[in-house]
């Protein structure tokens, strides 16, 4: 039988780098020790790299930040941001992007 598999981990963050919202989302999911690795540049990189509505949230999340209406979320808020498909308030689907002045998905 073989053991576990042992991945380098700056090989794996250069990969992740380089994943769309979602994938890179869906890794943060998997371990502890994977969320850790992932980071607010990298979750930015990803979303501005990427374009749609994920890189819209990441623009009015900029403005809210550099106006210090909010502070800075953490990696991983950023990826739910990013990803987000229902109003954080109601719960219903057709929300894609952050709404402008709230810094959430409403």
């Amino acid at each position: 039988g073989s053991g576990p598999v042992v991945i380098n981990v700056d090989a794996m963050v250069n990969v992740m780098e380089f994943l769309p919202p979602r994938s890179l989302y869906n890794i943060a999911l998997t371990c502890k020790s994977l969320r850790e690795m992932v980071t607010t540049k990298m979750v930015v990189q990803s979303a501005l790299i990427h374009g749609g509505n994920p890189s819209k949230s990441m623009a009015e999340l900029h403005s809210l930040m550099r106006n210090h209406s909010i502070h800075v979320p953490s990696p991983l808020r950023l990826l739910r941001l990013a990803n987000g498909k229902r109003c954080e308030f109601c719960l219903t689907s057709g929300t894609n992007h952050v709404r402008p002045g709230l810094g959430v998905f409403a």
